[in-house]
């Protein structure tokens, strides 16, 4: 590696640094998908505590089942009965695609 103590060679030198090219070819984009999943989460976990709130809220006030509109942390949310049972929450999140997951209301 070191000659005469003089430092590394140009040769040394090009290895290093396609080494730390390829390290951040597979780092960077794995880092970027690591957080835009993360945010999907962040999202999912929003939808299903708002969803929540509001079937408790309903058990607790005795409310009828009608669809339902709500803004949190800016993301508009819309619950809506799909049977007497099935309720599903709608909403867009942060890269403008629609998503929705149902639950099962039991009373």
């Amino acid at each position: 590696m070191l000659r005469n103590g003089k430092g590394f060679s140009l040769p040394e030198m090009f290895l290093a640094l396609t080494v730390l090219f390829l390290m951040c070819l597979f780092f960077i984009p794995a880092y970027t998908q690591l957080l835009k999943q993360l945010k999907q989460l962040d999202e999912e976990k929003l939808a299903t505590q708002v969803l929540y709130e509001h079937l408790e809220g309903m058990l607790v006030e005795d409310k009828k089942k009608d669809n339902f509109y709500i803004k949190k942390e800016g993301i508009l949310y819309q619950i809506k009965w799909n049977t007497e049972k099935e309720v599903c929450i709608y909403y867009e999140n942060n890269f403008q695609r629609k998503q929705f997951f149902c639950e099962i209301y039991y009373k």
